[in-house]
């Protein structure tokens, strides 16, 4: 059978920046983060309504039930919109510079890291600071294994598994299982993967 590849493409609230240099308000921006960040890091398991509460100062968009367990990294936490009844396992890092975009009952596991930014290619111009962001968007009931890796730009559509120490360059479609360095489509998930 065929693989049907249906790229699940949606439009996150931003699009690939222009070209830019790190700059004051950025770094405000990020101090403020890392503030938050490292109160929120510093709970520990019986403290669930004080990590709620730096949740909802720290992401953009936070659904209901989600679960992120420390220690936990982003660059502002302002671009991330998680949807309801996320979990982002321990030592997970958001490099939100733009928008991250992840769908209702998906899994993060651990270690896994999410960059929306590019350095400049250019030695010149990396020198010089420059950056440029580009917007990934994760679909519902997606599982990404351990040590995975997205780059920017990305798109994973709905229900699809991304294995353990993948890193995604490009677009994966929905339904399937992809794994790999760089990261492809192995096969599609089917009936037959039902355990019950």
């Amino acid at each position: 059978m065929a693989i049907k590849i249906l790229i699940h493409k949606k439009l996150c609230n931003s699009v690939i920046s222009a070209p830019y240099i790190f700059d004051q308000e950025m770094m405000r921006k990020f101090q403020q983060a890392g503030d938050l960040m490292m109160q929120y890091n510093q709970t520990n398991e019986t403290q669930q309504e004080i990590r709620q509460k730096i949740l909802t100062r720290l992401i953009g968009n936070l659904g209901k039930n989600v679960l992120i367990i420390p220690a936990f990294r982003c660059q502002y936490g302002s671009n991330i919109e998680l949807e309801d009844n996320v979990i982002v396992n321990f030592n997970c890092t958001f490099m939100d510079n733009t928008t991250i975009h992840i769908g209702h009952n998906t899994l993060i596991g651990p270690n896994c890291s999410l960059y929306t930014v590019n350095h400049a290619i250019d030695p010149d111009e990396r020198e010089r600071g420059f950056c440029k962001d580009s917007p990934i968007y994760i679909g519902s009931r997606v599982w990404l294994g351990g040590n995975a890796v997205i780059m920017p730009g990305v798109s994973i559509g709905d229900d699809s598994i991304i294995g353990a120490g993948s890193v995604v360059t490009k677009d994966i479609p929905g339904g399937v299982i992809a794994v790999g360095n760089p990261c492809r489509v192995l096969r599609p998930i089917d009936t037959k993967d039902r355990w019950l």
